[in-house]
């Protein structure tokens, strides 16, 4: 019987230290770089909690975002350039430093006038000084949290577009916090090396000099003899 019971013994502490080892090989492997995430009953300012980005709109020349991230917890744009940050590291797929680069437009409330959106509602329109033509991310920060919206190559040229910031934070009872500002980041592909094709008259032009070439060559050798 003894033995019996420390058999059982000790199968239970083998897979209670498999199941300590596979939650800790699952968290090694968390994605990098990427902004702490609040959690789902996480508060904040005004007694907002976090949600889901996806719970919130953020368009752009009528059309809706490619993907998006968050919620997270604090400043897009605060110490250390979290949101930028996470970006590079590759925060949306095919969008990190390994092809490209991203960099801060503007913020809605730096005074520069790049980017415009409704400081203080809780949904308005965002607009920007000069079209936009390439992949960028809109940034809604309202209390202490913020979302990140992709939109991908395929919007073509962009000057501003919409939001909400419900998906952003949202009280129990519901509601959500009015927009603190938006910050637009813009992705500048790696550029990759060409390889030059010879225009038609060039292939052309060096075929002719090479059989002019030729031609003296034998001529030479003919009067040597």
């Amino acid at each position: 019987m003894a033995k019996k019971m420390a058999a059982k013994v000790f199968v239970k502490t083998a897979m209670l230290t498999a199941g300590a080892l596979l939650i800790t090989t699952t968290s090694a492997y968390a994605k990098p770089n990427k902004p702490a995430n609040g959690g789902g009953g996480a508060g904040g300012g005004g007694g907002f909690s976090v949600t889901n980005c996806a719970n919130g709109s953020v368009t752009a020349g009528g059309l809706g975002f490619s993907d998006c991230a968050g919620t997270f917890t604090g400043n897009d744009t605060g110490s250390g350039d979290p949101l930028l940050t996470a970006l590079m590291g590759g925060l949306f797929e095919g969008y990190s430093s390994a092809e490209g680069t991203w960099s801060l437009y503007g913020k809605s409330d730096d005074g520069k006038g790049n980017l415009i959106a409704g400081n203080g509602l809780t949904s308005g329109t965002w607009n920007v000084s000069e079209a936009i033509t390439g992949p960028f991310v809109m940034s809604l920060k309202a209390s202490n949290f913020y979302s990140a919206y992709l939109f991908d190559e395929s919007f073509g040229s962009v000057t501003g577009g919409t939001f909400n910031t419900s998906g952003v934070a949202q009280k129990s009872g519901g509601g959500s916090p009015g927009l603190s500002h938006g910050s637009l980041f813009v992705f500048t592909p790696n550029t990759k090396p060409s390889t030059a094709v010879p225009e038609p008259f060039t292939i052309l032009g060096t075929t002719v000099a090479a059989g002019i070439g030729y031609s003296l060559k034998k001529r030479h050798q003919a009067k040597a003899k």
